[in-house]
Formats: structure tokens, sequence, C-alpha cells
């Protein structure tokens, strides 16, 4: 089992960076369950809460300041959702990728305890009020998983657990606790990840040709033929007249931008690669009208960012790929196509959207 700490997360809060990926398809390779005690999905997702909680106030000011500079703009407010709502969404995504430990009673109690008495993790200093119930509680949670077998515990609190290895009273703990199990304390995920598989790099090359690859570019393309895409395009459409619906009967074409984040591991013999990958695409858009002769074709052109996951084989060929993220669309062009899809006296609208 791999039990991670707050602060694992707070570095990867998105949930969707390659770093995330790769362990999750480490973990399920070497048969370790992904975990978090139940206080630290508590902690992230009220953090997550107040971070979202305060860009939503930025928006509402920076609106407010420009209608101060411009009296003659009055938009709506943004329909933002709640920060609320948007926590609990991203704690669910959370849930679906991590094992949930429950914080018992017995372990509630003792962790106060250990604060009440000066007693690792909690702080040890008796000149200050006591703290750290919090990380007691996540220890307790560790070693209680120590019955069933190994655990590999990730934090880098290096005041209560330790800078690089865990506090002596700690590792004499764990080792005398008992159970099926051995301890191994890594303080980042770096250490974690080299400690299970092999790390190796790939040239810049390398990577490109991967990128490049047909299943790669298939899987990317499926991701963005979802609802929200979709949506995200044709909104720059809806002031057309006469509209009876939109339809994209083609997938995007796609011309890679930049390649970042990569990270690649081998472990049992199959090498991994997560990446994030942005792209500049194109897509045809028909607008669908009452009386089919007066169809047109636009084209949308856009960047995106995804992070991608990629098993290769010996010879470093693409075996497998998933898209693990999609990022927002960032629209920068809907214009008219070349070409038409109703008759030749179809009228043209001179109507190329620039949104930078």
């Amino acid at each position: 089992m791999i039990i991670l700490d707050t602060n694992q997360l707070h570095r990867n809060r998105t949930l969707d960076t390659p770093t995330l990926s790769i362990l999750a398809a480490v973990a399920r390779v070497t048969d370790n369950v992904l975990a978090l005690p139940a206080i630290v999905i508590e902690e992230f997702v009220a953090r997550y809460e107040h971070d979202v909680s305060e860009a939503v106030d930025a928006i509402g000011k920076s609106f407010r300041d420009y209608r101060g500079l411009n009296r003659t703009w009055s938009p709506q407010d943004p329909a933002l959702p709640p920060a609320k709502s948007v926590a609990m969404e991203h704690g669910t995504r959370l849930r679906q990728m991590f094992e949930i430990l429950v914080v018992t009673g017995d372990i509630a109690r003792m962790a106060l305890s250990r604060e009440i008495l000066r007693q690792r993790p909690a702080s040890i200093v008796w000149k200050n009020q006591g703290s750290g119930a919090r990380d007691a509680a996540i220890w307790l949670t560790v070693l209680e998983q120590l019955r069933q077998g190994d655990v590999y515990f990730v934090s880098d609190d290096k005041v209560a657990f330790g800078d690089g290895q865990l506090h002596a009273e700690l590792e004499a703990e764990a080792s005398q606790y008992g159970g099926e199990g051995q301890l191994v304390f890594c303080p980042n995920l770096d250490v974690l990840l080299q400690l299970l598989a092999q790390q190796e790099t790939l040239s810049d090359e390398e990577t490109q040709l991967i990128a490049n690859d047909p299943k790669v570019h298939a899987v990317v393309q499926e991701s963005l033929t979802d609802p929200r895409s979709f949506g995200e395009l044709i909104t720059y459409l809806h002031h057309l007249p006469n509209i009876s619906s939109f339809s994209a009967p083609n997938p995007p074409v796609l011309s890679l931008e930049d390649i970042s984040r990569t990270t690649a591991y081998r472990v049992e013999g199959q090498l991994w690669i997560s990446s994030r990958i942005k792209w500049t695409c194109q897509k045809e858009i028909v607008v669908n009208r009452p009386h089919p002769e007066d169809n047109e074709e636009w084209i949308a052109r856009f960047r995106v960012s995804t992070t991608l996951l990629v098993s290769l084989g010996q010879d470093k060929e693409v075996l497998d790929a998933q898209t693990t993220a999609v990022s927002p669309l960032d629209v920068f062009q809907v214009s008219p196509a070349l070409r038409w899809l109703g008759s030749v006296g179809a009228t043209a609208y001179d109507a190329t959207v620039e949104t930078t």
C-alpha cells in the first residue's frame, strides 16, 4: 500500500499531473493500493475550497475595478459555480483515485493524547502550546495498515516525520509495532517512484515521435469529441441566424506545439511515460439550418493541453495510450471554411471571430 500525506497532494492539486499519472500506473503494475487517510482528504478539500473561493473573489474584484474605469461597460457577473461545489467535485475525483482509510475513534483519541503528551509525530516542544494531533492521526493510520502488509508512506513534513528519513522514535515504533508488513518512508513521490521502478530518460526526438504516434493522436482526438469540448467551440457560433443544430463529423486535426514535464519509468520490463503535451488544433463545425442547402461549414482553431500516459514496448513503440487530463480550450479563431456545403448562391457571413 502507498499512503500519501496532504503535502504530496498540494504539489499535485489539479490531480492531473504527469507524476500522479505515472504513480497510478506503477502502483497498478506493482500491486500497490493508493490510499489516503480520511483526515488527509478532508484537509485537502478544505484548502482547495479556500483557494477556489479566493480565485472567485479576485475575479469579482477585477470585474468591479474594470467597470469603475469603463462606466459604459455593464455585463452580468460571470456565472461561476460556488467554491464548495467545485471542491466537492474535486473530492469526488480524489476518492476515485485513492482508497480512503477511516480514522477510527480510537485513533483520534490516541492522536489527541500524543499532542497532550508531546509525543512524535505531534510537537515535542513543551514551552509551546500542544499541536500535531492531525499528524499523529495520520501516523497511527499508517501503523494500522502495517498489520496487513508493507506500507510506503510519503510525506515531506520534516518537523513531524523527519528530514529525508523517519525520526528515530517513529522508526523504532514502526519496527516494534508487529504485523505482516515493513514500513518504507519516502520524503517525496520522486523517491517513491525510484524505489518501485527504474527511471529512464528519453531524448526530445523520442518524445516527439511518441507524441505524434497515431495511437496517441487517436486518444487525444477522442478526448476532444466530448460534449464539454464541443460546447466550448460552438459558443462562438451562436450569433449566426436560423441555426437548427451543430455537428462535427470529423475529428480535430492536431499539430504538436510543446512537450513538458515528461517522466518515464520502467517497471517489470514495461516502460511508462507521462507528459503534458500542448497542441494547436483545427476542427470543422457544420452549422445546420432548416434548409440543408443553407448549411455552412466553419473552422475552429484552438490550443489545448493534455496529460498523456503511454506504455511502450521493448523498442519504445507505443503499445497503449490514454488521456488522463484535458485543459479548457483556448480558442483563438473561428472562421468560415473555404468551401461551402450549400448552393453556390448561399450567403457567406463575414463573421470571423478572433478571440485573442
